[in-house]
Order: structure tokens, then sequence, then C-alpha cells
């Protein structure tokens, strides 16, 4: 009997957990930052003794797990501690901490007695070419869940049944319930997931799972590139979470105002106040030459990663695809390089026909943004928004939200198969009797 669904992006943007009892069927999610190091007890005792906290924190925000004599701070407690940068190390070694995490807020958030078992379905995203490696990342996981420490707490967790995805697995998923296995195994299919820390293409073919990709070329690597050519914006306390921030307000007044945008729908960044308070000067022209520089090194990097982008499309996806599933946190700052790429304008449900930008072209591909299930997704977990830049979140959650779904749809069919093979043997013990 699974006590709970537990399906978890360990992304560099930030760990997304979504998760429902059977009992209730509604659907949780808890976003905490990807951040994670070891610290000593003595350093966890005195932060804590130190810390400003006013009654109890929510444990995500002061998470930390103890595995033999060893400390993890995850999340925001973990960026207490100057952690390192992982997103030039394998995802898999440290997503075990994550997850454990993960699963050590959820069982004190809903305070669960420290007395019982937990078992949970787990679902999880891994990156293309780590999913490869997922028996080695499951095994540890079944021996580290089953005792661990939760800040101070004894954690005792039995994975009854754990399914890897690669990332956009849960998107395709999601497509595959929309339209049966009949339509899917007719189409070309591609996933294109813009992350944090890398981008993952999946490409599916009559059915299967053909091929993929998910290179380090994410998000973040560009903002690292635009603040080495901005140095001054490097004097900024948490800088690339300034820019970033700044960017997709940008992208989302560039939206509102087409006078704040060229004609493909790239912002003008001189024009957008956020990116003009991102310069420090004092004096106007110094000021004036700041921002240039920032709309310089912004447009400059954009075209590079664009490049990058085309380069890892055409590897992956063959021409032409019958449909192209885009996703992910960054999917905003692509998404005029994605119409243009592929001549066609997000459809913004599976059910819409937008046509082709350009008729003239030699052809075009249908592209969905997230399978359509942005919108719903951002229902379910109350995450809505009036702000295309803050639609992001959502964006974020659908791959691990249409996961559970998956997980506690394919659990419901193997309980009514059951059900009715019941009633079939008491049928059967009826007619023998008589």
């Amino acid at each position: 009997m699974i006590d709970s669904y537990v399906c978890i992006d360990t992304g560099n943007s930030g760990t997304k957990i979504v998760y429902s009892f059977p009992k209730t069927g509604k659907i949780h999610s808890i976003l905490m930052s990807s951040a994670l190091t070891e610290v000593s007890s003595e350093r966890i005792e005195n932060k804590l003794r130190r810390s400003n906290w006013i009654g109890q924190p929510n444990p995500e925000q002061q998470a930390w797990i103890r595995i033999s004599h060893e400390n993890i701070a995850v999340g925001g407690f973990a960026e207490e501690f100057d952690p390192e940068d992982y997103r030039t190390k394998p995802k898999y070694e440290n997503a075990l901490y994550k997850i454990l995490a993960a699963i050590g807020v959820i069982i004190q958030t809903n305070r669960i007695s420290k007395r019982k078992q937990l078992k949970i379905k787990l679902g999880l995203l891994l990156p293309w070419d780590e999913y490869r490696t997922q028996e080695l990342l499951v095994e540890e996981l079944k021996r580290l869940s089953s005792e661990f420490e939760f800040r101070g707490q004894k954690i005792r967790v039995k994975i009854q049944d754990c399914i890897c995805y690669p990332e956009g697995g849960g998107i395709a998923s999601s497509r595959i319930k929309q339209e049966q296995a009949g339509w899917f195994k007719k189409q070309r299919l591609g996933i294109l997931m813009l992350g944090d820390r890398n981008c993952t293409a999946l490409y599916f073919e009559q059915g299967k799972l053909k091929d993929g990709a998910s290179p380090l070329i994410g998000f973040s690597f560009l903002l690292d590139q635009i603040i080495k050519d901005t140095p001054y914006l490097l004097s900024q306390e948490k800088s690339k979470k300034n820019i970033s921030n700044a960017i997709f307000q940008g992208i989302d007044l560039a939206k509102k105002w087409t006078t704040k945008s060229d004609g493909c729908g790239r912002p003008l960044w001189q024009e957008i106040s956020s990116i003009k308070d991102l310069a420090t000067a004092k004096n106007e022209n110094l000021r004036k030459a700041e921002v240039e520089d920032i709309d310089k090194a912004i447009t400059t990097y954009s075209t590079e990663w664009e490049h990058k982008l085309s380069k890892l499309i055409q590897e992956v996806f063959p021409d032409p695809l019958t449909e192209l599933n885009v996703g992910g946190g960054a999917l905003l700052f692509y998404e005029p390089f994605i119409k243009e790429y592929f001549n066609y304008d997000f459809a913004p449900s599976v059910n819409s026909n937008p046509a082709p930008i350009n008729y003239g072209s030699n052809g075009y591909t249908p592209v969905v943004n997230s399978a359509g299930m942005v919108e719903e997704v951002a229902k379910t977990l109350d995450l809505r928004s009036n702000t295309d830049a803050l639609l992001a979140l959502p964006i974020r959650f659908v791959d691990v939200c249409c996961l559970i779904q998956s997980l506690i749809d394919d659990n419901e069919r193997l309980n009514r198969q059951k059900r009715s093979s019941e009633r079939k043997k008491k049928v059967a013990a009826v007619v023998v009797e008589e």
C-alpha cells in the first residue's frame, strides 16, 4: 500500500518537489534552492544559535540531513554556508542528498509520526546522460532512505517503487495520455527542455525514445558570461539573481510594449528599466555606458547560445518533426528564437492550432508549450500569476507535475485491474460451488 507519491526534479534553478497522499488526491508543491554543502555539526549549531528566526522556520528553509557522520545542508540553509558550485559535476550524486532532504521536508511539513515508516512511490527526472546511470542512483537511494536524520529527527522510508525519466519525460507522458498510444506511435516527436544547468533534447519515433542529449549549455552559464563581460556587476550582491530577474522583467515588458522589442520579440535591452537599474555609476554618461555594455553582453551571448541550441537541435532531431514540445524555466527567454527556428507560434494548448509565422518559408514544425499544461499546472499547484515573467514558475513545474500524474494514473489502473481480477475470481468460485 502506497502512503505517498513523490516526484522530484533536482534542477540547478531549484529543486522542484511535488507529492500527493492517495487518501486526499491533492497534489502539493515545494520549491527549494539547489544549493548543497557539507558542514560540521558545530557550524550548524552555531548558525542555529545565532539565527534570527522568530518562531519555527518551515523545514525547507532550514534543511539539513545527517548520513553516517556527515552533515549536508540543503537548499536555502546551505546558502548560508558558502556552498560549492556543482553545475559541471554529475547531478545524480548530489541528487541523492536533495531527494532525502525533500522526503524529510514532506514528513515534517505534514507532521507524519516519527514511528511510521513512510512507503512511497518515487519519480525522478534526470539529464539524458545521467538517466542511463539511474540504477546506481536508485540502489543507493533505497539504502540511504531506510534510515537517516533530517534536522535531528530520524527518518525511516521505504521506497516501494522508483521511476526515473529523462528530463522532458513527464511532458512526453502527458502528450501520450492526451492523444493515446496510437497517435504517439505515428509521431516524430521532439521534446526540448531549456534549463538552468543544461538543455535536454529527446527524440521519439514510432513510440520509442530514439535519441537524446543534455549538454551543459543552460541559462546560468549564459549569465556567467554576461557578468564576466560587465565587471561592475560583479560587485553587486547576488548579481546573477539580479540580472536574471532584470532579464525576465524585461521580457515581460517587451511583450506588453512593442516599442520595447525588435520585430521578432526580443527586448531592446537599453530601453528596459530593470536593465537600466543594474547600472552602478551615478554619473549620467558613465551610467549610460554601463547600460550599453549590459545590452551588448546580453545580445552577444544570446546569439552565441542560440547557436549552441541550433547545434543541439540539429544533432538530435530529424527534419522534419511532426511536433515539438518545449519547456523549462528559460523558455520565455528563448521563445523568439524557437519561433523563428521552427517558423511557428507557440500553441498555448494542444487543442489550439496557430498558423505558421512565415507562409513564404520552406516549412514549419508545430510547437506546443509544455504539452499545453502550463495553466492546468498553475491551477493545480496554486501558482497562478498575472505576469508572463512569473509564469516561468509553473513552466518549471510542468515536467515533474506531469510525471506525478503519470505515476498516480498507473497505480490507479493497476488497482482497477486488481479489483476486476478479484471480482472474476469470486464469480468463478460461486459458479464452482453451484
